[in-house]
């Protein structure tokens, strides 16, 4: 167990990627006390927002693969690929669920004041901030890019 733990401390794509998204987590917390003057250390937990920490988090580890191992790597293929997957995911089909789940909460709304007895409470509240915007994947995707350079170089 300790050289698992080892190996994983010293594997840079790991770091790389460890770092960028908890660098963009903290982000979120930074951002909301500068916005809002509110706290939420629970934010470091949380999916969606700015920057998008999925981005961080595959492009950091993909870019130090490509800084140690080269552009022409196998990883780095896989990477890359696994990058645009997530990339996509988060601006794409992550952000149409988030709209979807707005617009039921609306429903849900409606529908629990004429029929209140009917919907448990778990049940009334969807989460609506489950992707992304394009300026958040850009942001995370600088973080991981930074990060990954980083943790390649180091």
């Amino acid at each position: 167990m300790v050289e698992f733990l080892l190996d994983l401390i010293t594997n840079r794509a790991f770091m790389a990627a460890a770092a960028g998204f908890l660098i963009s987590q903290i982000t979120k917390i930074v951002i909301k006390i500068i916005r809002y003057r509110s706290f939420d250390p629970l934010l470091i937990f949380s999916s969606g927002g700015m920057p998008s920490a999925h981005a961080a988090f595959v492009v950091g580890a993909t870019i130090s693969i490509m800084v140690t191992e080269g552009a022409g790597s196998p990883m780095f293929a896989l990477g890359f690929a696994l990058s645009m997957i997530v990339l996509h995911d988060s601006v794409g089909v992550r952000q149409a669920a988030g709209f979807h789940s707005r617009t039921l909460n609306k429903m849900i709304k409606v529908f629990d004041k004429a029929n209140p007895q009917i919907l448990d409470e778990k049940d009334k509240k969807h989460e609506e901030k489950l992707g992304h915007t394009l300026t958040e994947v850009i942001t995370g995707t600088i973080v991981g890019i930074i990060s990954g350079v980083v943790a390649g170089i180091i």
